[in-house]
């Protein structure tokens, strides 16, 4: 009995040093992931940082492209100009005020809802870009049947994202250029149609334009699509298709839910 009972003792002081033992490694492990997380939060903090400062760089240069344009183009003695253009550099100085504001913010793409009208949103975009077109040798069609197509969602946001469409289909064209805008549909969904005879895309390509920083420009940041897909997305779970043929051009399809 007197050894079954010392064996009893060694077996419970085993169990509990093996207990204290175990406790103590478990708590400091904890220690360590809590410190690994720290140091892994404080990166990811960084990368949002890095990812940020690419983003308000190529977002920020659009609007200041179209401002320059119709800087070059105005003529103060020109009074039809002034009253033309100073209106669409005043709306794109506010929309590069937009953006810097959500660099403020840059974890995530915020999307202010609201009812608009699609239709003012296209005719906005076609008579800030069909001048500048014009002055590139680019025929610019817009084909819009529909007087009111309301929809709830961010107006600015939205134009950003049909400029960036537009200005990649821009830079598309070798010569004789024809981007065409139109809606196609409109049925529980609106469908915006943008069309150019640009160099198209290859299928590697057409797969990779919706990834973050990729891109085949020399100085592009791969930012632009990334962000308009996510804009898109971010409407009710729109979406954005494309058709592409090299040296044929490429289609851009904006899918929209209606109010």
């Amino acid at each position: 009995d007197d050894i079954n009972n010392v064996i009893e003792i060694l077996v419970v002081v085993v169990f509990l040093y093996i207990i204290t033992f175990a406790s103590i490694y478990l708590f400091t492990l904890a220690d360590k992931i809590t410190s690994l997380y720290k140091e892994v939060s404080e990166m990811e903090k960084q990368k949002q940082l890095k990812d940020g400062l690419f983003k308000l760089t190529h977002e920020i240069k659009n609007p200041i492209a179209v401002c320059k344009g119709y800087l070059d183009m105005l003529d103060v003695n020109n009074k039809d100009k002034l009253q033309r253009y100073i209106p669409i550099i005043s709306s794109e100085i506010d929309r590069s005020l937009n953006i810097m504001k959500d660099f403020m913010d840059y974890s995530k793409i915020k999307v202010e809802m609201e009812v608009i009208d699609m239709t003012l949103l296209l005719e906005d975009i076609y008579e800030s870009f069909k001048i500048l077109f014009t002055r590139n040798n680019i025929v610019l069609n817009y084909d819009n049947n529909y007087d009111d197509i309301l929809i709830k969602g961010d107006y600015n946001r939205l134009k950003q994202v049909f400029i960036n469409i537009l200005k990649n289909s821009m830079e598309s064209i070798v010569n004789d250029g024809i981007i065409s805008i139109r809606t196609i549909n409109v049925d529980k969904y609106v469908e915006i149609e943008i069309e150019d005879n640009g160099m198209g895309m290859t299928k590697e390509e057409l797969g990779m334009i919706k990834a973050m920083f990729y891109t085949t420009k020399k100085n592009g940041t791969g930012l632009g699509m990334f962000m308009s897909y996510s804009t898109i997305k971010g409407h009710f779970n729109g979406d954005i298709t494309f058709e592409t043929e090299v040296n044929k051009g490429t289609t851009f399809n904006v899918i929209l839910p209606l109010q």
